[in-house]
């Protein structure tokens, strides 16, 4: 581990002015942040430096801060991140034609080369035929390409998040306790997340009437006027045979008739009868249409189900 601030000091020589020319918006910023993370190496507090050594970067890219960040990652023990920021400065010495920082890359290249640990990502054949497939390790999308590759990766604890369209997601961690040491994460066949029965999405109302039953109702009712009118009919018809039959026979009434006085006095009780007949068998009738009319209009709900192993609808009516 390398520890000192002569080390340090040596790094930050190769930021030089001109690195924080290209964006001028957020050169100040960067600057800043660059300055505050030298300050915190000579210190020796390189976990907070790394940060800010990152973020300057991220606002104005410099060959030298990628040096100095993959100085602050070796010490803080992240030999992956360091080798990964030694590389990205090595390809930007050579692209800018600068042999110094070429030079110092690449030792720093070489010096960690197999001291950090790998990590390989192992996707099965069922997974891999998953559409839509996409594995993260600490948030960080791990591309097809990638798959079953030994790459890079830092001491520590590391979340590892497989999702897919229509899938339950698979979580796991692994912690890399040790440099130097190789990793590998098998990604089974991801399981079908449960589906949502929505009974309400795309539902409908509809009132809908009956016109048959209607139709019976009307008829059921008029028949039932019908016979009500001649309930009434006859029972009037009883009441006046009644009347007759009383004046023919002598008091009480039916104890000493005619022939004609005790006929008279039978059919008012037929009349009678029938008049109660229909007025009871009309009352019902009309009663019974009416409902019939009333209940004809219905509100009809539909509302689609779908399961996982099932699809189909509901059907609600309420008259």
């Amino acid at each position: 581990m390398i520890g000192n601030r002569a080390a340090a000091a040596a790094v930050v020589f190769f930021a030089s002015a001109t690195a924080w020319a290209d964006q001028a918006a957020d050169q100040p910023l960067a600057q800043t942040l660059f300055d505050e993370a030298v300050k915190l190496m000579d210190k020796g507090q390189f976990a907070d430096a790394c940060p800010k050594l990152a973020e300057s970067q991220r606002l104005d890219p410099g060959g030298g801060t990628l040096l100095n960040l993959g100085f602050c990652r070796q010490n803080e023990g992240k030999l992956a991140s360091a080798w990964a920021a030694y590389n990205e400065a090595l390809s930007q010495a050579i692209k800018d034609g600068r042999k110094d920082r070429e030079s110092t890359a690449r030792v720093h290249v070489d010096e960690l080369e197999g001291k950090y640990s790998k990590l390989a990502i192992d996707v099965s054949d069922g997974a891999r035929k998953i559409e839509g497939l996409e594995i993260r390790v600490d948030g960080t999308p791990v591309r097809q390409a990638a798959w079953g590759v030994l790459a890079p990766i830092d001491r520590g604890k590391h979340a590892i998040v497989v999702s897919a369209p229509g899938k339950k997601n698979f979580n796991t961690s692994l912690e890399v306790t040790a440099d130097g040491t190789t990793q590998r994460v098998s990604i089974p066949v991801l399981e079908n997340a449960p589906v949502v029965i929505d009974r309400t999405r795309g539902s409908g109302t509809e009132r809908v009437t009956s016109r048959g039953q209607v139709i019976a109702g009307v008829v059921t009712t008029g028949l039932g006027v019908v016979a009500v009118g001649v309930g009434i009919g006859t029972g009037v018809a009883a009441l006046d045979a009644k009347s007759t039959a009383d004046k023919l026979c002598t008091f009480p009434p039916g104890t000493s008739c005619d022939q004609k006085g005790y006929d008279t006095n039978e059919r008012a009780k037929t009349y009678a009868w029938l008049s109660d007949f229909g007025i009871g068998i009309g009352a019902a009738a009309i009663i019974g249409g009416v409902v019939l009319v009333l209940t004809a209009t219905k509100t009809v709900k539909i509302a689609p189900v779908v399961g996982p192993n099932m699809a189909g609808a509901t059907f609600f009516a309420r008259f």
